[in-house]
């Protein structure tokens, strides 16, 4: 039983460069590979994610080479490491899908990197992606996965494998059972997750920040006049500038200044817009939130285009009066920056996360031009100097020189201590030399937080800790944003899905039991143990009869009370395990215990058994297009049936099972075009549809053991093969 626990791992030899925690992912993405078309690999930050990857395309690609979609910030270090394990792969940048420019045509795996991007399926991102991917293995990297909702984890999983992948295991449907808030323990088929403590990794020690003052001189009067003023008369839209505003001066003088100055200028191209008889435009109101739109789930709010009657145009003369009473702070020293100062005195080299270029701008000039590197989505340098990014970010990597040649002039120019950086910097680098991350600016969410730490807690720092240093608003700005409260809430939300930390009790108990107890000798048979309490352990596994060790065999591991309840919870099942495994003594086992014992689990092995066989019928009900094809694919299959023709007959025959079973997103929208079709193409098409997923056929049981469970003398085992 000790050895099916975990979920299926494909057993071909992993590369040299890959650890024993790696190895394990390696294994079980493989074999997610192959038995759904998809997985999601969310290993913790920065334990490694790129090195499976790129093994796992070694073994499925072997030396052909491997299609890459990554952020375009993870290029050079996609690039780097690539060349230095020798795996041929064709990088493309995510940014570049956005704008429609997909890469060239490529068979065998595909992976991509940060896909949490690709959460939100009304992006043309996504929508290009999707259609893009059909028929093809994908491998997903995220550590973050679940930012926001569960719809968040669906529509990453959608894009790369069908809706009922997981039918025979009872998920009728991936996308029903997260949106009710149900996680099956079956979703560890799909989605792998290694474990957060790792000795490789530096420990986490989390710092408050040098105490502050309550918010400076100026913030009382900047929230008043932010209260009176209407903003618009549409609520989100209200909402969404206010809070913009509100965040800024969480951020610094500049920041607030900058934001006041966008809102100005948005109400002047409202009021031109309004003396043209035109619409505001989304992207107008777009910019004026500078950015930070991806942090704020209120974006998702407005209408889908803003009208000028939207925006208070009342509000100019508030506004030009905010802006004059914050022109003369945007350059004075506040409390916050002072304190920031203060900390990055002991010199510790330092990574400083803040939200708005303008804040980077201000601490640039307040913190001097000593060695304070900075970096924004669009430049990078240090002091007055812009330096290409890479070379930046090359200082702040393990093993960096103390001198970096600038790229103006190749001067020689002392390495810097500290960087100072927007949030593009928080996914995928390895920043690994600094021993210090500083949240100036707290972000939308929970996984902004874990992203910016991984950057210097991950594998390959010369570190044993970082420190984590969190700077929060002050109490009269607290209030209005509820950072505190929001993170602790998001924060929450993973472990929910079976993911981070606190997400062990869905599937990785298994995985985590199986390693504490090791792979000691096994026993077959029944054993008994005597202790406080009656009941069965049992174990058993349903597979082809011509492979019985097949990585798609459906294990179930239990406990069975006297009142034959059967329960695979993690909390009923992981002390009995314990328990068997701690009990020493041997002894022959009746043969009338152990017939009982096998009449008592029968009933449910036929349970299971009827449930997998018909796991692939109950699915569920087929949308719109797809009812509308399958009523066209039966009367051509009629047709075909007089005509007796039989290749035509096998391959709508073909159709009606791929269109009738669940289907990636990727899938939905070829059967709705397709649908949409004119008979005689629509037929011609049918050809390029995807294969239907194989029918398992006849399924055999095989009992993996049992324990019985009876009352008496703790400690006690006896067992009969």
């Amino acid at each position: 039983m000790v050895t099916a626990l975990a979920p299926p791992a494909d057993s071909r030899p992993a590369p040299g460069w890959l650890t024993p925690s790696q190895r394990h992912s390696f294994g079980r993405v493989l074999s997610a590979l192959a038995n759904h078309g998809g997985a999601l690999l969310a290993d913790p930050v920065g334990s490694g994610k790129t090195f499976v990857a790129l093994a796992v395309a070694t073994a499925w690609n072997g030396t052909d080479p491997t299609t890459c979609l990554v952020p375009a910030a993870l290029v050079p270090q996609w690039r780097r490491v690539a060349a230095d394990l020798r795996v041929a792969v064709v990088l493309h940048s995510l940014e570049r899908v956005s704008r429609g420019v997909l890469p060239p045509r490529s068979r065998g795996l595909v992976i991509i990197d940060e896909s949490h991007r690709l959460r939100n399926p009304s992006t043309r991102r996504y929508g290009h992606l999707a259609s893009w991917l059909v028929g093809r293995p994908v491998l997903l990297l995220s550590a973050t996965p679940a930012v926001n909702r569960a719809d968040d984890l669906v529509h990453q999983l959608l894009l790369v494998t069908r809706d009922d992948t997981l039918s025979r295991f009872g998920v009728r449907s991936l996308a029903q059972i997260l949106r009710e808030g149900r996680v099956h323990p079956a979703l560890g088929r799909l989605i792998v997750t290694g474990s957060e403590t790792d000795q490789l990794r530096p420990s986490r020690i989390e710092q408050a920040a040098p105490a502050g003052a309550r918010g400076p001189k100026w913030l009382p009067p900047i929230l008043a006049g932010l209260d009176e003023i209407r903003l618009s008369s549409s609520v989100p839209i209200a909402a969404l500038i206010r809070m913009v505003c509100w965040r800024a001066a969480a951020s610094s003088p500049a920041a607030l200044l900058g934001s006041l100055r966008r809102y100005r200028r948005l109400l002047l191209q409202a009021r031109d817009a309004l003396a043209c008889d035109r619409p505001l435009t989304r992207a107008q109101l777009r910019r004026f939130t500078a950015g930070t739109d991806e942090q704020l789930v209120l974006w998702q709010l407005l209408p889908s285009a803003p009208t000028v009657s939207d925006l208070a145009l009342e509000d100019l003369p508030a506004v030009e009066r905010l802006i004059e009473l914050m022109r003369p702070n945007s350059e004075r020293t506040d409390a916050k920056a002072q304190a920031l100062e203060a900390l990055l005195g002991d010199g510790r080299r330092t990574l400083v996360f803040v939200a708005y270029r303008e804040t980077v701008r201000y601490l640039r000039g307040l913190l001097g031009e000593g060695r304070i590197a900075w970096c924004t989505g669009a430049t990078a340098g240090i002091g007055r100097t812009q330096i290409p990014r890479e070379l930046v970010l090359g200082w702040f990597r393990p093993g960096s020189s103390g001198l970096g040649m600038a790229a103006t002039g190749g001067r020689g120019i002392a390495a810097p201590l500290h960087l100072i950086t927007t949030d593009v910097t928080a996914e995928g680098l390895d920043l690994q030399a600094a021993e210090r991350v500083v949240h100036y600016d707290l972000p939308w969410n929970q996984v902004r937080l874990d992203q910016r730490n991984g950057r210097a807690i991950r594998r390959g720092s010369p570190h044993t800790a970082v420190e984590v240093v969190r700077f929060d608003p002050p109490p009269s700005l607290e209030e209005r944003l509820a950072s505190g409260a929001r993170l602790a809430r998001k924060a929450a939300l993973p472990p929910a899905w079976g993911l981070g930390a606190g997400g062990r009790r869905v599937w990785r108990w298994r995985e985590e039991v199986k390693a504490a107890l090791g792979e000691g000798p096994a026993v077959r048979g029944v054993a008994t143990i005597e202790g406080p309490e009656a009941g069965l352990l049992a174990g058993f596994v349903l597979s082809r009869p011509d492979d019985l060790g097949a990585c798609d065999a459906i294990v179930s591991v239990g406990w069975l009370s006297r009142t034959r309840e059967w329960s695979e919870d993690a909390a009923v099942v992981e002390p009995r395990l314990l328990e068997a495994a701690r009990a020493i003594q041997i002894q022959a086992v009746d043969t009338g215990e152990i017939g009982r014992a096998l009449e008592a689990i029968l009933p449910l092995v036929r349970q299971r058994l009827r449930d997998a066989h018909t796991g692939c019928w109950h699915r569920e009900r087929p949308s719109l297009s797809a009812r509308h094809l399958l009523r066209r694919l039966t009367s051509w299959a009629s047709i075909a049936i007089r005509e007796r023709d039989g290749q035509a007959l096998s391959r709508i025959e073909g159709a009606m099972r791929f269109v009738a079973a669940g289907h990636s997103v990727g899938e939905e929208r070829l059967i709705e075009r397709l649908a949409a079709l004119p008979d005689i193409e629509a037929r011609r098409q049918l050809p390029t549809l995807p294969e239907p997923a194989p029918e398992w056929g006849a399924l055999e049981p095989r009992l993996l053991g049992m324990v019985v469970f009876r009352v008496g003398e703790s400690g006690r085992l006896t067992v009969s093969s």
